[in-house]
């Protein structure tokens, strides 16, 4: 019997679904109390319970556990509801520009990051029109990291802009502002400089002090006595923090990230629960050895006490990062059955760990450690003992003593080991694909080697780093030994991550998908017991059948050409499908400022992943300006673009030289003399203002599709001189849709060039509060003064055009379906 697994099964679906169903939250109470009324009648009739009328209070008990979460209480005082009045007006008040001032107490120590480090911050005051006001709410905080050493309990006063965290508004995105909001956090801030902020006074004596100066020790001895370019990675197994972002450093990280190892290089449920096995282990051949332990103690329950201590010692040290408590948490509670003698059914110890967690944090659902960690575990729980059956027994062979060593090692190590790997893989693989759009090859060989020697190397710098405080002598050679094993690991990663396609790159599996995925590993892990498991399993693969057929319609029978404008910040990106399944990316965004946020790594690839797009086969780039081109880098080495498009002006910072890494990537230099070219029954057309070429914004590459009775016209960053020149020249350029020209600039959008163009709807592709106000109130005047029917990436989130040739239909990402002006759909 395992009761807790539907529990946990109702209580995760209630958690995942309650914000879809939108119940009120008085609503789920009542409900949740009228699912209760047949368990009560079961209990008072004495009959057993159904599992079906357990988990559904369970259900609804998860609706009302996340509900306060997603809809967080505020009122008056709250900061989110006061910033806007701190801020006032930058023009009038030069103080204002740098931010807000606010006093508040450091809840969470500052995560290092690539560029500074981030940390929570509950605000007590700030300053309204030059008066302290009461206030209150978390700030997520961003700040240069100078050194400053920050405690939870400090009071600090800080000027930083204020903002509410939102979302970009693409399909596939990350929810940034949906994730901030189930922990509380409605604002965030960036402190432009480090004096900005000021410690007011420090927090009172505690044992988050004791283990901020013990961590610092612990980083002392490594860095004294380890190899320069090992030191940051070792601190990684036991304190945790990201390994510099040097050159070497980050080849050898993507290296790791390449065969699905870079797990192991931050603190995680597999470190705690690696290092329980090893301190159970040590622990249970210590007592072992002498015989009147054995006879007093139950040794398997010693050792199972004894391996906790260092385990809580170690996620203490670690600065106690979520995914550590968790796992502490299960080890506790694995621990607990197993004391009691209710360990048996190791589904049940999970379900009720997963169930704390859970009731403790309702959102951790949706993170991304959660689900990784639970499922690598219940995958290796269920699968682990049908491999072994499936290998004939070879890993529990009756009498191993009678083989071969060779063979003896093969059984009682390196099978048990790989069965491990390929169980948990098949557990995470599609939570893997769903979250990075990633899947290693190699992996399955490289976690077989790089887990076993990470976890040796987790114990013995722990061992070292605890050891430095009364022999450093002894910890020095120790750690040696850990510097050296992690010098193999290294090389072994970067060995594995040298094979051609040792990763390949996967568009987005639909939940569907993943089910389907689950249900065929289940039934096929169960074919050999009964016949049914074989017709389900055939039945699923008829299912992923038909789920293929319907994308490939979807992608290329649909005779539809789709132009999806997406909202890349202050930068253009439009996403083209053409009716027979080729793609065409018309500027890839970009940011001039932020180097660790990549626009194609962060939005554009996952936006095309969710459309199932794996190849881009025209990057065109309007003119080289990072705002129009920086997304195109990561484009160019993971969707095998053919050909990439641009005017020649200017410099386009290496992506030539990444595009020439390629295999039949061509690099054209595409001009208003070139003939007109169809691609899928589409006519591509493209002009150029040449006159005007000294001048990178007006001598953008304007593009002009034609798609049966409509057209769309691509302007770049041309402004009134461009515009006057194009007119000059008398281009036909008519369309239907115009990308607005300079993301909706006063000097752009001129009353001249809407007249020859003539749309009827257009489309400004700009920044969430933007530093230059784009659009702007003239430009959009000008716009409604003819009728035209305008969006706006900034406020509409990513935009989608479709025709059929005849008719056109509007969708955009935050405000649905809408119907456009002038008789189009």
């Amino acid at each position: 019997m395992r009761p807790l697994v539907p529990i946990l099964i109702a209580f995760a679906v209630g958690i995942a679904v309650s914000d879809r169903l939108g119940l009120a939250y008085s609503t789920a109470c009542l409900l949740f109390l009228s699912s209760t009324i047949p368990l009560i009648i079961l209990y008072l009739t004495k009959r057993p319970f159904i599992g079906f009328v357990v988990a559904v209070p369970f259900f609804f008990l998860g609706l009302i556990f996340i509900e306060p979460y997603h809809q967080p209480e505020t009122n008056p005082s709250h900061l989110v509801n006061l910033m806007d009045a701190a801020s006032g007006s930058f023009e009038s008040n030069p103080v204002s520009a740098y931010g807000v001032d606010v006093m508040g107490q450091v809840e969470t120590a500052p995560e290092k990051r690539v560029k500074g480090a981030r940390l929570i911050v509950s605000a007590d005051k700030i300053l309204v029109n030059g008066s302290w006001i009461d206030t209150y709410g978390k700030v997520l905080l961003t700040i240069d990291d100078d050194g400053l050493s920050l405690l939870p309990g400090d009071t600090v006063r800080f000027l930083a802009r204020l903002k509410r965290p939102a979302n970009f508004g693409n399909p596939g995105e990350f929810d940034y502002a949906g994730q901030l909001s189930l922990q509380g956090i409605l604002v965030t801030a960036v402190v432009k400089h480090p004096r900005l902020l000021i410690v007011l006074r420090r927090g009172e004596r505690s044992v988050t002090r004791l283990v901020a100066a013990i961590r610092g020790r612990i980083a002392g001895f490594i860095d004294a006595n380890a190899d320069p370019g090992n030191a940051a990675f070792l601190k990684a197994f036991v304190i945790g923090g990201s390994p510099a972002p040097t050159a070497t450093g980050k080849r050898l990280i993507d290296a790791f990230r390449t065969t699905g190892t870079a797990h192991v290089l931050s603190i995680s449920g597999l470190h705690v629960g690696m290092l329980a096995v090893i301190f159970y282990t040590a622990s249970l051949m210590a007592i072992k050895t002498s015989e009147r332990m054995l006879l007093a103690l139950n040794a398997p329950k010693a050792a199972s006490i004894l391996a906790l201590p260092p385990v809580l010692v170690y996620v203490i040290i670690a600065g106690l990062p979520v995914p550590a408590q968790r796992a502490a948490l299960m080890c506790v509670i694995f621990a607990a059955a197993f004391l009691i003698s209710r360990g048996r059914d190791a589904f049940n110890a999970l379900s009720l760990a997963a169930l704390i967690v859970l009731a403790i944090t309702p959102y951790a659902l949706f993170d991304v450690s959660f689900q990784l960690s639970f499922a690598a575990i219940a995958s290796m729980l269920f699968l682990y003992p049908r491999l072994v059956a499936a290998f004939d027994g070879a890993a529990t062979a009756k009498n191993p003593a009678q083989d071969g060593f060779i063979r003896r090692i093969w059984q009682r190590y390196v099978l048990p080991t790989i069965i491990t790997t390929l169980s948990a893989t098949a557990g995470t693989a599609p939570i893997i694909a769903y979250h990075f759009n990633s899947l290693s090859i190699t992996g399955i060989a490289a976690n077989v080697v790089a887990v076993p020697i990470s976890g040796l190397i987790t114990a013995i710098v722990f061992v070292s780093s605890a050891t430095s405080f009364l022999w450093p002598g002894l910890a020095a050679v120790a750690l040696m030994l850990a510097d050296k094993l992690f010098d193999l690991l290294a090389w072994l990663v970067v060995f594995f991550a040298s094979f051609p396609y040792s990763a390949i790159r996967v568009s987005t599996p639909t939940l569907l998908e993943i089910a389907l995925f689950y249900s065929l590993v289940i039934s096929l892990s169960s074919v050999l017991k009964k016949r049914i498991w074989t017709i389900a399993a055939a039945i699923l693969v008829i299912a992923m059948l038909v789920d293929i057929s319907y994308w490939h319609y979807y992608r290329r029978d649909s005779g539809e050409l789709r132009l999806t404008f997406l909202s890349v910040g202050q930068g253009d990106a439009c996403l083209v499908e053409f009716p027979a399944g080729h793609v065409m990316m018309i500027d890839a965004g970009g940011f001039h400022s932020s180097a660790d946020f990549d626009v194609g790594e962060r939005i554009i690839a996952p936006a095309l992943w969710r459309k199932k797009i794996t190849v881009v086969d025209y990057m065109v780039a309007s003119h080289a300006q990072l705002d129009h081109i920086g997304g195109f880098y990561f484009l160019a080495k993971n969707f095998s673009p053919r050909e990439f498009w641009w005017n020649g002006i200017g410099d386009i910072h290496g992506l030539d030289a990444a595009m020439k890494t390629l295999d039949n990537a061509l690099i054209k230099i595409v001009l208003g003399d070139n003939p007109p070219l169809s691609i899928d029954g589409v006519v591509v057309e493209t002009f150029h203002a040449q006159a005007l070429e000294h001048d990178l914004n007006e001598s953008s590459l304007i593009v002009r599709l034609t798609h049966g009775e409509r057209s769309f016209l691509f302007t770049g960053d041309i402004g009134a001189k461009g515009e006057a020149e194009l007119i000059r020249l008398g281009l036909r350029f008519k369309s239907d849709v115009l990308k607005a020209p300079h993301h909706g600039s006063r000097s752009s959008s001129s009353p001249a060039f809407l007249d020859a163009v003539h749309p009827s709807i257009a489309v400004v592709s700009a920044g969430r509060d933007n530093r230059f106000k784009f659009p702007h109130v003239e430009t959009l005047k000008r716009y409604e003064e003819r009728g035209v029917r305008l969006y706006r990436t900034d406020l509409d989130g990513a935009v989608t055009i479709t025709s059929d040739g005849k008719k056109i239909s509007v969708e955009t990402n935050k405000s649905g379906y809408q119907v456009s002006v002038n008789g189009y759909q």
